[in-house]
């Protein structure tokens, strides 16, 4: 049985690292489209950064 289609959003966290060694931590909220079976990003805003060697 398939999990039931709420409708409701998520949050989540996700690291993205850097080429100079710095970690970029961005707080994403996504949602799910029924139409196109899809989850897409409704807003992404920054949290923090870690430096390298810290």
């Amino acid at each position: 049985m398939a999990k039931p289609i709420t409708g409701k959003i998520h949050v989540g966290e996700r690291r993205e690292k850097r080429p100079n060694g710095d970690i970029y931590i961005y707080e994403r909220i996504t949602a799910y489209n029924e139409k196109t079976r899809k989850t897409y990003t409704v807003s992404q805003k920054i949290k923090g950064k870690i430096k390298s060697g810290t």
